[in-house]
């Protein structure tokens, strides 16, 4: 609304500031009042889509509400002036004014499903104005009905005006892109709220204002009445990414094993923590994540702290106590174990869920263990980002199931299709004692010949899995050019393998020769061990293009020569040539 200002008294537009601006979303549809204390002849013509008439007056000013009115077919020239902005934050649920109200005391709640990954900032709720204070709160959509509570607003009195009263949440909530939330609301007095009968509907509970907004909607029913409500919310960009089982089942089991459910990644990326939908307990729990062999969970890749499980039924969600990087198509598994007795909820189905006979007291173990695999899905999930890794992975990064404890030194062979750089080796093997080397070495005739690239020697790791050790100096690699990755413990370190080529190649020396500049003598026998190296690709400009000889003559042509390389990327390299003299 505007001030109350003067009429001008020559003819033509007269424009007036609002005392403040109105924000207006995209679609939104508003009407420009006017109205003068004296007569005043105002410009207009018969037309759509019309004007609006109250038969109030200058006394009755520009009320909140405009009451009621005609609307006949003349246009009148009037017009506002705005002021186009970006704004971030959208509507979403009920944005009509119903024409129907009830003054129900119960909590109730409706029902939004987001197209897009979001913060609820806030809750709008239209009523005809009121007394006493309002909570509004958002939950969580299990079978249908408003379940755990994600947030909520503090107390607010209630406006005394009709229209719409919008309260901020104490915190935002995290949505996803296709979740359904249900957006709460509550009175302390009987006020009026607009809704007309349809669906999706609501949810009401039998509890009024004296439970407030509680952790747990609790029972209600579904009848077909759309409240005017809504929620505003900003769309983000959510890098991380969910992966697992999302979904809230309705079977609940209390068993006290370590269990773990697998999930197999379509990109590279980092898991920062792991979901688990419970119906709220005591004690705490851990979670981690596990390679998997044979189709189970063998060696631990991340584990989380022990937390307190949260007394409220809903999603509880654990960082990782550091982040396990996957590749694509790599299947891991997702482990969860409760001190006490926890209700996890879950179906019948497949891809299932290894469980193993151990429970709270064995933690989370550097190995899996034992574990049968059976067909039940748990609501349990990770949230990964993804992540462009430049490194790649070279060589044999399947674990084969049969092991070699033999000393000697030995070298698989890989074949580069593209220009790289060689960072580093991975082996896999069940865990030792002692210290290992591994390294690189060059191709002649089918056998490891020249050494490139060697590691430090490094303590073998105690558990079973991989071990990546960082080459002393990265080894450069050209497309399709062939190198061996070698390795040998100093202690008997059983390495996993498997029968195939293109094998192997085996020196007679072990831990006391080390990694020599020339690997010598070996045998080349039709066994595939689990090693590989992790190189990055590398996109190499510089080629060799010509090159120049320049001389000097000096008296008899005695000089000191220099050949120069010139390269396509405008670099000289100098090569003093000994002194020779020239006739």
């Amino acid at each position: 609304m505007t001030s109350s200002v003067a009429v001008n008294s020559v003819e033509g537009w007269q424009t007036v500031a609002l005392a403040s601006p109105v924000s207006v979303s995209s679609g939104q549809k508003v009407w420009l009042s006017f109205v003068f204390q004296n007569s005043v002849a105002v410009r207009y013509e018969a037309g759509t889509p019309g004007r609006a008439m109250s038969s109030q007056t200058w006394p009755a000013g520009m009320p909140d509400n405009f009451g009621t009115s005609g609307v006949s077919n003349y246009n009148f020239s009037v017009y506002c002036n705005y002021t186009p902005v970006e704004v971030n934050e959208k509507p979403l649920g009920n944005t009509v004014v119903y024409n129907t109200t009830s003054t129900a005391a119960n909590r109730r709640a409706i029902p939004v499903t987001f197209n897009e990954n979001g913060e609820i900032n806030s809750i709008s709720v239209y009523h005809n104005g009121g007394s006493g204070n309002m909570l509004l709160g958002v939950y969580t959509d299990v079978a249908g009905k408003p379940a755990s509570r994600l947030g909520v607003t503090s107390l607010v009195a209630v406006n005394a005006a009709e229209g719409w009263q919008t309260v901020a949440l104490a915190n935002p909530v995290s949505v996803s892109s296709g979740q359904k939330v249900w957006l709460s609301f509550v009175f302390q007095n009987s006020v009026a709220v607009r809704y007309e009968a349809g669906t999706p509907g609501r949810a009401m509970s039998s509890q009024t204002w004296s439970a407030g907004i509680p952790d747990n909607f609790g029972t209600s029913g579904v009848s077909n009445y759309n409240f005017s409500v809504y929620c505003n919310y900003t769309p983000v960009e959510i890098t991380e990414k969910p992966l697992g089982n999302t979904v809230v089942y309705s079977i609940t089991s209390t068993a006290a094993n370590r269990r773990a459910i697998p999930v197999t990644f379509n990109e590279d990326g980092t898991i920062n923590s792991i979901s688990v939908y419970h119906n709220g307990g005591s004690g705490n729990m851990l979670l981690g994540v596990y390679t998997d062999v044979a189709g189970k969970p063998a060696s631990r890749l991340g584990v989380t702290s022990s937390v307190a499980v949260n007394a409220a039924e809903g999603w509880q969600t654990v960082a990782l106590a550091n982040p396990v990087s996957v590749s694509s198509g790599q299947k891991v598994w997702l482990s969860f174990v409760f001190q006490n007795s926890v209700a996890v909820r879950y179906e019948a189905g497949t891809p299932g869920r290894a469980m193993s006979s151990q429970t709270w007291s064995a933690g989370m173990p550097d190995n899996f263990g034992t574990s049968g695999v059976s067909n039940y899905n748990f609501s349990v999930y990770c949230s990964y980002t993804p992540v462009e890794i430049s490194e790649k992975p070279l060589g044999n990064t399947v674990v084969y199931s049969t092991t070699s404890t033999a000393a000697n030194r030995r070298a698989i062979p890989v074949t580069f299709n593209e220009n790289g750089e060689i960072n580093s080796i991975s082996v896999y093997h069940n865990g030792g004692s002692g210290n290992m080397l591994l390294g690189v070495y060059t191709d002649v005739a089918g056998k490891p010949a020249s050494r490139l690239g060697v590691t430090s020697s490094v303590a073998v790791n105690a558990a079973e899995g991989w071990q990546t050790v960082a080459l002393a100096n990265p080894v450069s690699v050209s497309s399709g050019q062939k190198v061996w990755l070698s390795f040998v413990f100093q202690n008997s370190v059983a390495v996993r393998y498997e029968a195939g080529t293109p094998g192997r190649a085996m020196s007679s020396q072990t831990w006391s020769a080390g990694m020599p500049d020339n690997f010598g003598t070996s045998g080349v026998s039709n066994y595939n061990f689990s090693v590989y190296c992790n190189y990055t690709p590398v996109e190499v400009n510089e080629k060799p293009w010509g090159i120049l000889c320049l001389q000097h003559y000096f008296n008899r042509c005695e000089p000191t020569q220099f050949l120069l390389l010139l390269t396509k990327t405008v670099r000289l390299t100098a090569f003093r040539l000994s002194q020779r003299r020239f006739g």
